[in-house]
């Protein structure tokens, strides 16, 4: 019995356990406590030995709570485990899950299209069925032809959205696939859409005409069936059941897929940005509820994982790659000025440790000595070779390839009050997930799973009938 929902969960290094490491210099490996010596410590800096605490190995099924085996504690006395339980993402529990999440996710993205989404399925006929069953490009080339044929012949430019899941027929084994498109034109019925996305599935042939002598494109071929119907009733869960199924792939053929819009944020990224202040304001909310404004349906997920990552972004997600590049380089040539000074002059930049200050307050994700006590060794050996190669003028050459790039850096905006409020939700919301995780009851994955595999079992029965 486990608290984490997944058949078989994938175990990591935690990330944070090397940096408490580094601070604290102690560790609990297989409940015996182990102290690092200094010297140890400073080459551990230099390069950490990841594979000394790798979990291969370790039978964590049957530790009876591995978190009290391996951990360490940080500067403020707190436990860090040495591990970190993650979804295998695919196990039955994981896919309904995930499905779970998507279903929630189309429905968010339908709060913001104008019309009804259509649900689209796709079939080949026996002339253009592909040897190696499903393939992405015939589903992307659909989708850029569609377009096409929606701004020339209808002057319609609004980007169209979508979600496409590609399956084998359960007893055919035939490639096809099932769409989920929103933001149709609103003029369109149901038989408009049918007309036009048939058109987009479809290839033009060269074709030779005997009175021209020429090869013209004017034959039409298509590429198979198409069903189309709007998401009254149910389009959007029976498209999102297919995450669940488990794919039973045809030898030979190419495994099942699904694909989605991601020009201008994923599906429901514009219903999160909606929300992005509530969510601030409520960090103890780990399930939510949408309404479906077309049928009326309520659907409730936990927070789904994109949106996690979109309202508490890593630091380095907060600022473009430009950026985040120089604040490094400027990192790394600050540490090596102060490494200058010291060898030159035997003494402290007292400038540089002013310019971190400020550099830290500006940006405060960042902490500007970071590369001098990860890389002291790496600092060091650059200083020396830097001030054999340029002699009297090595402060001087720093000086000029740091003037630019601080400049840089004071010319860009960072909105540290934001920054200041996501940090503060961030660790709310961790702090009351880790209160909800560890007062949860045990739960019983063979019961969870045997739930999971009947509901399976009911929907192919339904399927059926």
């Amino acid at each position: 019995m486990q608290n984490i929902l997944c058949e078989k969960p994938k175990y990591i290094l935690n990330p944070a356990f090397k940096q408490a490491v580094l601070q604290t210099g102690k560790f609990v490996y297989n409940g015996d406590e182990e102290f690092v010596p200094e010297m140890r410590l400073a080459a551990w800096r230099w390069s950490f030995p990841y594979a000394r605490f790798s979990p291969k190995g370790i039978d964590f099924e049957n530790l009876a709570c591995w978190q009290d085996s391996y951990y360490t504690t940080d500067r403020d006395g707190d436990i860090v485990p040495m591990f970190l339980a993650i979804p295998c993402r695919k196990c039955a529990l994981c896919r309904k899950r995930n499905a779970r999440e998507w279903m929630f996710r189309a429905v968010a993205e339908t709060q913001h299209s104008r019309t009804v989404p259509y649900f689209i399925t796709l079939t080949y006929n026996n002339l253009h069925r592909p040897s190696d069953g499903v393939n992405k490009e015939d589903v992307q080339k659909f989708l850029k032809r569609l377009r096409q044929i929606l701004a020339r012949e209808h002057n319609f430019t609004e980007e169209i959205r979508y979600f496409a899941a590609a399956e084998y027929g359960s007893h055919t084994k035939l490639p096809h696939y099932h769409l989920i498109l929103w933001n149709m034109p609103i003029a369109f019925g149901t038989m408009d859409v049918y007309k036009t996305v048939l058109q987009a599935w479809s290839v033009r042939k060269r074709v030779y005409n005997k009175l021209t002598h020429r090869f013209d494109w004017d034959y039409l071929g298509e590429l198979g069936f198409v069903y189309c119907k709007p998401c009254t009733q149910g389009g959007i869960q029976y498209c999102m059941k297919y995450m669940r199924k488990e794919s039973d792939i045809p030898k030979d053929c190419n495994p099942t897929f699904y694909l989605s819009s991601r020009r201008g944020g994923g599906l429901g990224y514009k219903w999160c940005l909606d929300h992005v202040l509530w969510f601030y304001q409520h960090p103890d909310v780990l399930t939510i509820e949408i309404v479906d404004k077309f049928t009326g349906e309520r659907f409730s997920s936990f927070i789904p994982s994109y949106f996690r990552r979109k309202l508490y972004p890593c630091p380095s997600m907060l600022v473009r790659k430009e950026i985040r590049d120089t604040i490094q380089l400027v990192d790394y040539f600050l540490s090596l000025r102060a490494c200058l000074w010291q060898l030159r002059l035997g003494m402290a930049d007292k400038e540089v440790n002013v310019t971190r200050k400020y550099l830290h307050e500006k940006f405060p994700f960042y902490d500007f000595d970071t590369c001098v006590n990860r890389f002291p060794r790496f600092i060091m050996d650059n200083a020396r070779q830097f001030s054999s190669c340029y002699k009297e003028d090595s402060l001087l050459v720093i000086e000029n390839i740091l003037d630019p790039m601080i400049t840089m850096l004071n010319a860009f905006e960072f909105d540290t009050s934001f920054y200041k409020q996501l940090t503060s939700a961030k660790r709310e919301h961790q702090m009351f997930v880790s209160q909800t995780m560890s007062t949860q009851p045990e739960v019983d994955i063979n019961y969870l799973k045997y739930k999971v595999d009947s509901e399976n079992v009911l929907a192919i029965y339904k399927e059926t009938l």
